[in-house]
């Protein structure tokens, strides 16, 4: 299991929107590597842009109160804050990705299969958007000392 959290200042030198905050956390899980001739793995990694003064002047103040903090770490959909399209969409400017693999090893080899997908807002977020889940990286590799790509897409 891997993981982290942190939560950042952009500041006001050459940034569009001055005193953003950046809004980040990733999880990893790995399950089988020692034990099991199967491993598996998930993940995500979700970022954030948020708050801050926009300069366009019927925005001004982005919301930035704990409230709004909350929005941002679960990616909320909806709601009455800030400027009309973060209220459709979500508050502030989210990039994430998932991903998912396997491998399966046997004597000296190693087949892997993998998949990973990002997103933007809440377009292609799993189990919302089914037009997005043929989309991203997917990879077939079959290795033995040194690795040989089956499929990539």
């Amino acid at each position: 299991m891997k993981g982290g959290l942190s939560h950042g200042w952009f500041g006001e030198k050459d940034q569009y929107v001055k005193n953003a905050y950046l809004h980040e956390k990733y999880a990893f899980l790995r399950i089988g590597e020692k034990t099991l001739p199967v491993s598996v793995n998930i993940g995500i990694h979700h970022t954030a842009m948020w708050g801050g003064v926009s300069p366009v002047d019927t925005i001004g103040k982005l919301p930035s109160d704990l409230n709004a903090y909350s929005s941002v770490f679960f990616a909320r959909m909806g709601g009455d804050q800030g400027p009309i399209n973060e209220q459709i969409n979500v508050l502030g400017n989210h990039l994430a990705s998932y991903s998912l693999g396997a491998d399966y090893k046997r004597d000296n080899y190693i087949l892997s299969i993998y998949w990973q997908t990002f997103l933007e807002d809440k377009n292609g977020r799993i189990g919302l958007d089914r037009k997005n889940r043929p989309d991203g990286l997917w990879d077939l590799l079959l290795k033995e000392g040194t690795a040989v790509h089956l499929y990539r897409k």
